[in-house]
């Protein structure tokens, strides 16, 4: 067995010194309910909230890379779990760095957020290939990748297609379009390929009156 630490909660030097002061230690007092016996003073909550990735180097190592809610995606070897390389991505936050990366045979792909910036790094050393923004700030939804193609949507209610070696945008089609019903906001949702055809997963948008339509799974034909 081997594991891999990533960055720790407080992540900067100054948060990790601040959280171990006697202002910032758990209360003894039993008459003090959690969790406002354990302040906070620094933690982030900066674990990993994507999926890992498998993929091999151009040297044929096997790797197991994974982004951080840090902004940083690590890279280790998957046979001794030590590190490979790593690369900042984005700014650490809570609520951010949490939407799954893929692997196109070639580089990693991921959205950073705050602000959602599609992003290429190279398998080997982590380097940026190019970055594409998407700009629907807080970005949950995985991206997928097939035929030199990524794919994700966003919280603006889109379908974006990118290509993989450039990160020019093929197309950003509105799903509202296809559901005939409004389509955004922030969701997990998710995109399937096969077969020729693209799978994406419609999120609801509340109306006025605080219901909501039925998500949607809409099929496209790649290509």
């Amino acid at each position: 067995m081997a594991a891999y630490p990533g960055n720790v909660d407080q992540y900067t030097d100054t948060l990790q010194t601040l959280s171990g002061t006697p202002v910032c230690a758990a209360s003894d007092n039993p008459s003090v309910p959690y969790p406002l016996d354990d302040p906070a003073c620094g933690q982030l909550d900066l674990d990993f909230g994507a999926s890992a990735n498998l993929f091999t180097d151009s040297h044929g190592t096997e790797l197991v890379g994974d982004l951080q809610k840090s902004g940083v995606y690590h890279a280790a070897n998957a046979d001794t779990m030590k590190p490979a390389w790593s690369q900042i991505i984005g700014v650490s936050c809570a609520a951010c760095n949490a939407a799954s990366t893929a692997f196109d045979g070639h580089s990693i792909e991921g959205v950073g957020t705050p602000g959602g910036e599609l992003f290429s790094l190279a398998r080997d050393d982590g380097s940026p290939n190019w970055l594409s923004p998407i700009a629907d700030g807080a970005h949950y939804q995985s991206v997928s990748t097939a035929d030199g193609v990524v794919y994700t949507v966003d919280g603006n209610g889109f379908l974006d297609v990118i290509d993989a070696a450039s990160g020019n945008t093929i197309t950003r089609r509105p799903m509202s379009e296809d559901t005939g019903t409004p389509t955004q906001g922030t969701t997990s949702d998710g995109v399937s390929i096969a077969e020729h055809l693209v799978f994406a997963s419609a999120s609801d948008v509340p109306t006025v009156t605080g219901t909501a339509v039925a998500g949607l799974i809409v099929a496209y034909r790649a290509g």
